[in-house]
């Protein structure tokens, strides 16, 4: 009887261990990275708009400073590579103080939308607050330089920075950190992203602030092309089949061990 029972227990066993090793993962959770590329972005005191008035054809609602901006995916890997070369198709959505204050968790769903993804929505939860300080932000402009401002009150989400290129002159980038969550539903499926997301502009960004300064009154704005580097990462969650299986074989091996012991 005991060497029957036995038995029994070691083909559950063999079981358990052949369907986890053969049965496929239904989970499909979105990792890798991917560039996109945006022609026109609308930087002002306390927004991103990711197209311009001047530039309509990189917004996706046809209007300058609307909701979304058009972008173009590239350099794509993992869950990504079949989206390369799709033209200027996807879209991000507009920042500003309301629908992403930086420092803050937010949940802005449908951040980012790509085309030929599928049913995942690509939700924003942070913007982080930029790390440049503002020691130099009223300084003479000169290389190296890094300065993120205090606007109305608020810590910039932007991280300033002056470099030289090989021809000459001063130039300037706007970079911001973003971070969030894809899923398409099944918590299986669930990934966590981070972005880091690059204006450049062709003078330092002293000039930059005093654009947007206006005379004191916050409300000027400056157009420039951006860019961004996006990188997914799978969530990691134990599927109820295997969990299921596991257990099977947790419990055959528990009352195994107790026959064994009565021995």
């Amino acid at each position: 009887m005991r060497n029957s029972l036995r038995n029994i227990l070691v083909g559950v066993l063999a079981c358990a261990v052949a369907l986890l090793l053969a049965m496929p993962s239904m989970a499909a959770p979105l990792s890798g990275t991917f560039r996109g590329d945006g022609t026109d972005a609308t930087v002002g005191a306390a927004f991103l708009n990711w197209c311009t008035a001047a530039n309509t054809s990189a917004c996706s609602n046809g209007l300058g400073g609307g909701t979304f901006g058009n972008f173009t995916l590239s350099l794509g890997t993992g869950s990504f590579v079949p989206l390369n070369g799709g033209g200027n198709t996807n879209t991000i959505t507009d920042l500003n103080n309301t629908n992403a204050k930086p420092g803050n968790t937010n949940d802005n769903v449908n951040f980012i939308s790509l085309t030929g993804l599928g049913a995942f929505t690509i939700s924003l939860q942070i913007v982080g607050l930029g790390t440049g300080g503002t020691a130099a932000c009223g300084s003479l402009p000169a290389p190296g330089q890094t300065c993120t401002p205090v606007i109305n009150g608020v810590q910039s989400a932007f991280t300033l920075t002056n470099s030289q290129p090989p021809s000459g002159g001063i130039t300037s980038t706007a970079q911001l950190l973003v971070s969030g969550t894809a899923s398409d539903g099944n918590p299986a499926d669930n990934s966590t992203w981070f972005g880091i997301v690059s204006n450049n502009f062709p003078f330092p960004y002293q000039s930059l602030l005093s654009a947007i300064s206006a005379g004191g009154t916050n409300t000027g704005v400056v157009d420039a092309p951006w860019t961004g580097s996006f990188n997914f990462s799978a969530a990691v969650v134990p599927e109820p089949m295997t969990m299921s299986l596991v257990g099977v074989g947790l419990l055959g091996l528990g009352i195994f061990g107790r026959r064994k012991l009565r021995k």
